[in-house]
């Protein structure tokens, strides 16, 4: 058997066929000894071995699950890992005097602490000598080598390490509550228990907590998983999913899980546009205790081994092992560090005095990227890769562009410009990167109109960022504006064209540089539905830009200071953070935002159709929404909520973990809901589900099973309110027949580059 990140085993053959899921999580095995050993569900548990602190949250006994994508290395990986932080703090950490500052760690003697700290004859001041001097271990070494030696020291660095401990704790901590924390790990020997924690409302370090790691990974779980393409024409989609679960259940039981205990952990959908068949992929997860060494007859006895010691061909290979190892870890603290200061830092924003524009840096393209997940409701594309080609640009040396709509040079145009197509395509799918750059060439080469900036045509996930790349890409500043003031799904539903400005000519360039060229067409609705059809075959994605405005139709028809808006909003999810403060309360007190519901995704249903990715997502609440079970229908964006009806005993139950679930269809066509009183919200309100914990949107293709979200309300744009435009992106628009209801009234953000 090898062990996986969540704690669970894979049999050999299966990590043969996925070796990438071998993967092995040492903070993980820790946080299941830590739980096994104190017997808590819930609390924060600190792993301090020789070199490196990892602390993580344990969340009804299993580790807490990283909300989103996970850094390693500083590449962004699709991996499921638990939420952990680490730093170099260990029992081999060197104290040091550095500028009369005491520093402890990051380097450390590591294996060598026999030989090189003070306690043993050696020559290096280590966190384990200042914990035996302070009198919170015995028997280790002689003590009569650090006593009376360096007293002002090691008192200093006694308070550094408590510092420290209470730095990574506040850091990963969700809530400014007090939590309880365990402490395991054979470096635990270096905090004094008995001294207060920043915090912390307990501190307990459980009998055998020095082998919680090996404990934890004794416990590991059997997992079973199951990843097929399934076509919908011959099946329906329960059956699918039942039978993929039955088999991912069946492969725990024959790898060695206990029946009883089997569970479902993962369940994952995504739509194959490029298959025949209305093909799904489905993948499913079963985990489940492993049966006693004992119930089954084995072939051979069981044989017991005495631990190898690991050894180098010489003194001088190990000691440069153990040296970049310090390296690394140096290296790899000060990163974090200017990570968490950055982070917390905005900095002064730059304005070139001469021109008023507002130039963007890392931190700037940071929060806008934020700011556009949550303006997204869900669509837009995630603005990961989109950010990811604006910093590059800023490394190369371009610069991002902002300028307020009234600098918009009177005999100019500005180019309207975005992706189109199915956001769920980019899980499989990359962008070229050239094709909203040579849509706007096309563009203004047709319409013989001077192009002197470039706007979004919405402000909603990657919409919102490619802009700011394609600006970079031709020399030309982004307006702090936007078409929509959020995202919709079609072409048509763009402020300037509801309120009569002229659409065409219009371009659509796939990836391979195909052109698409409308110079006319009767409508924008006509010319959306020319486009979608063409960007089916174009693999459900394609860059388009349509006729250029003029700064007069900017200033009267446009979104106006949203790229303003998507940074206000990155910045307050960011300090919220920081501060250890529930994000989505700190939208509700700064943008006046309506929380709906905080709980745990129990189903998700979608499919690629008509170059839409459709579907709706249910949520069962857990706390103070534990009895609450809501519905969000998308089409890309989420376009409406509704509520179940609690009277209906029947309807939901709370599972084991406390989480409100459907016992039957959650089918309109069979009623369960009637329209208007179950709809909580609906477009052009903006109805965004966000990560619980980290406040950033959770786009519709990357919504999945087990996911901690909460689901909230902001108000829309006044230019999507009134009757004309409400006809165009009003519920009735999208099919339902409801009326729509405001929630809340918007408040405009001030422009961040001078008028």
């Amino acid at each position: 058997m090898l062990q996986t990140l969540i704690n669970s085993t894979y049999n050999f053959e299966d990590c043969l066929n996925y070796p990438v899921h071998s993967f092995a999580s040492g903070p993980t095995n820790s946080m299941r000894g830590a739980a096994f050993l104190s017997s808590v569900q819930d609390a924060i548990i600190v792993d301090i071995g020789g070199t490196t602190t990892d602390i993580g949250v344990l969340v009804s006994g299993f580790p807490r699950k990283a909300e989103k994508k996970v850094k390693v290395g500083g590449v962004t990986t699709n991996f499921q890992m638990p939420d952990v932080l680490s730093i170099g703090l260990g029992g081999g950490s060197h104290v040091i005097v550095k500028n009369e500052k005491v520093e402890v760690g990051p380097l450390s003697v590591g294996y060598k602490l026999e030989k090189e700290s003070l306690l043993f004859g050696g020559k290096v001041l280590t966190a384990t000598d200042v914990a035996l001097a302070k009198g919170l271990a015995t028997g280790i070494g002689n003590l009569n080598l650090v006593m009376g030696t360096m007293d002002e020291v090691i008192d200093r660095a006694f308070e550094k390490i408590h510092t420290m401990l209470e730095d990574i704790v506040d850091s990963m901590k969700t809530s400014s509550c007090d939590q309880s924390l365990i402490l395991v790990g054979g470096g635990s020997i270096i905090v004094d228990t008995k001294k207060p924690i920043k915090g912390v409302s307990s501190v307990m370090k459980p009998e055998y907590y020095q082998v919680a790691n090996a404990i934890g990974a004794a416990l590991s779980q059997i997992g079973g998983c199951v990843d097929n393409i399934v076509s919908l024409d011959k099946t329906n989609r329960e059956s699918a999913l039942n039978e993929a679960k039955r088999k991912a259940v069946q492969k725990a039981i024959d790898s060695g899980a206990i029946e009883s205990s089997v569970e479902i952990v993962e369940v994952t959908e995504i739509p194959t546009t490029y298959l025949p068949g209305n093909a799904i992929r489905i993948h499913v997860k079963a985990i489940g205790d492993i049966r006693e060494l004992n119930s089954q007859p084995h072939s051979q006895p069981l044989v017991t081994y005495d631990p190898v010691p690991i050894s180098y061909e010489s003194e001088e290979e190990g000691k440069g092992i153990n040296d970049v190892k310090e390296q690394i870890q140096a290296w790899a603290f000060k990163k974090s560090k200017e990570e968490i200061i950055d982070k917390g830092n905005c900095g002064t924003r730059e304005v070139d005095v001469a021109t008023g524009e507002w130039l963007l840096n890392d931190y700037d393209v940071e929060c806008i990227c934020i700011g556009a997940g949550i303006l997204g409701c869900g669509g837009g594309g995630s603005p990961y890769l989109a950010r990811l080609r604006a910093l590059d640009a800023l490394k190369q040396g371009k610069q991002l562009r902002i300028i307020h709509p009234s600098k918009i040079p009177k005999e100019g145009f500005v180019a309207i410009t975005g992706f189109m197509g199915a956001p769920t395509v980019l899980i499989e799918k990359l962008i070229a990167g050239n094709e909203c750059v040579t849509a706007v060439k096309t563009v203004e080469k047709l319409s013989r109109r001077k192009i002197v900036a470039i706007m979004s045509a919405e402000i909603g996930g990657m919409n919102a960022v490619e802009p700011l790349a394609v600006g970079a890409e031709l020399g030309l500043p982004i307006v702090d504006c936007d078409g929509m003031g959020r995202a919709f799904p079609e072409l048509q539903m763009i402020c300037p064209f509801i309120y009569g400005c002229q659409y065409c000519p219009a371009t659509l360039v796939d990836e391979k540089g195909t052109i698409v060229a409308v110079l006319d067409c009767k409508s924008p609705k006509h010319l959306e539905d020319l486009y979608r059809s063409c960007i089916v075959n174009m693999g459900c994605l394609g860059g388009v830009a349509m006729n250029p405005l003029t700064k007069d139709e900017v200033l009267e028809k446009t979104c106006l200071f949203s790229i303003s808006r998507a940074w206000t909003i990155g910045h307050i999810v960011s300090k919220a953070c920081l501060n250890n403060s529930r994000p989505s309360t700190a939208l509700q007190n700064d943008l006046g935002a309506i929380i709906l519901i905080e709980g745990k995704v129990i189903d998700v249903q979608r499919e690629t159709t008509g170059g839409f990715a459709q579907g709706k997502v249910i949520i069962g609440g857990l706390g103070k929404y534990a009895n609450q079970l809501i519905e969000t229908d998308f089409q890309n964006e989420n376009l409406v909520v509704k509520r179940y009806k609690m009277m209906e005993e029947s309807l939901a139950v709370p599972n084991p973990q406390g989480v409100s679930e459907p016992r039957k269809s959650t089918s309109n066509e069979e009623g369960m809901f009637e329209a208007p009183e179950d709809v909580l919200a609906s477009v052009p309100d903006l109805i965004v589900i966000v990560g619980s914990d980290n406040g950033e949107a959770v786009v519709t293709e990357e919504l999945r099973y087990g996911l901690r979200v909460t689901v909230i309300v902001l108000p829309a744009h006044p230019l999507n309110c009134t009757d004309e435009a409400l006809k165009i992106v009003g519920p009735q628009a999208f099919g339902y027949q409801i009326n729509y209801r405001p929630h809340g009234t918007y408040t405009a953000t001030q422009s961040m580059c001078p008028c």
